[in-house]
């Protein structure tokens, strides 16, 4: 009986894998990418306190619902880890995160709810409160949630910047212009080349409300919490000045972030914690 509810599960795993690549594969080539900007704040809250409380009510009916049932089931567990993992890969090797694309964000959306239920489940038994699966689980649901619900929240500006021209105004994806908030410019810029002419590495030196800073291509700098400056690329006017492009992306939910990850090393250390007194009172028992 248990092999026969396993097969069950299994071929009920597999539908479900197909079912969401045929729709989600529908769904891109009929309507294009995932609309990000229609759930800008505040419609990515609205959406994700409907989805916290759809949740909620299928923990409710947890007993008699077959959906729940699944969600709990350790296939679901595996196909969790399976779509989270093929997603972390998607994420680094594709040059822009995939957020906009069908998929990648139904696959989020069910290792999130299976998530949310499977915490649901096993934060606490009959001597209480388990702190290190309730650190990890909820530090996990914070950082890949302020990653998935404030990705439409996420700002690029891009702003040209011209030695001895100063500017405090970016530019946004649409062409229209936003107030940066302090003031950059070029003081400096130096490229090296391949011998075929191509670059194969170049800086700018610039001055970032008031500070002299270096930015590298490929390499990101820091200049406040969930605002990083890159500079992606350069060319010349016609009067062979150099003018580089600088990218800055504004990520308001990254303290959430930062924060869902202090909770997960906060369960590590228990969890290490844990083990060594478990291991320290075996040697007392000897």
């Amino acid at each position: 009986m248990q092999a026969v509810k396993l097969h069950h599960t299994a071929l009920v795993t597999t539908a479900v894998v197909a079912v969401g690549a045929v729709v989600t594969t529908i769904l891109q080539v009929a309507t294009g990418d995932f609309p990000v900007e229609f759930f800008a704040f505040p419609m990515n809250l609205v959406v994700a306190a409907l989805w916290l409380l759809s949740l909620a009510e299928l923990w409710r009916r947890r007993r008699e619902s077959v959906v729940a049932k699944y969600m709990l089931s350790m296939w679901a567990t595996y196909l969790s880890l399976a779509l989270a993992a093929v997603c972390g890969v998607a994420a680094g090797i594709m040059a822009e995160l995939p957020t906009r694309k069908w998929w990648f964000v139904v696959a989020l959306l069910f290792v999130m709810s299976h998530l949310v239920l499977v915490t649901l489940r096993g934060w606490r038994n009959a001597e209480g409160v388990r702190w290190r699966f309730l650190l990890n689980h909820v530090g996990l649901l914070l950082a890949l949630g302020a990653g998935f619900w404030g990705a439409p929240d996420i700002e690029e500006l891009r702003l040209p910047l011209v030695e001895g021209r100063p500017t405090s105004e970016a530019y946004v994806r649409e062409g229209r212009s936003v107030p940066l908030g302090y003031e950059m410019s070029l003081l400096d810029f130096d490229a090296a080349y391949y011998d075929n002419g191509t670059p194969s590495d170049f800086a700018a030196r610039v001055e970032i409300a008031g500070e002299e800073v270096t930015l590298r291509v490929n390499s990101p700098y820091r200049y406040r919490w969930g605002e990083d400056i890159y500079l992606v690329n350069y060319e010349k006017d016609l009067a062979r000045r150099t003018r580089c492009i600088v990218q800055v992306v504004r990520d308001r939910w990254a303290p959430i972030m930062a924060f869902g990850i202090v909770l997960m090393l906060a369960g590590a250390a228990l969890m290490f914690a844990h083990g060594a007194k478990r291991g320290v009172r075996k040697e007392v028992q000897r």
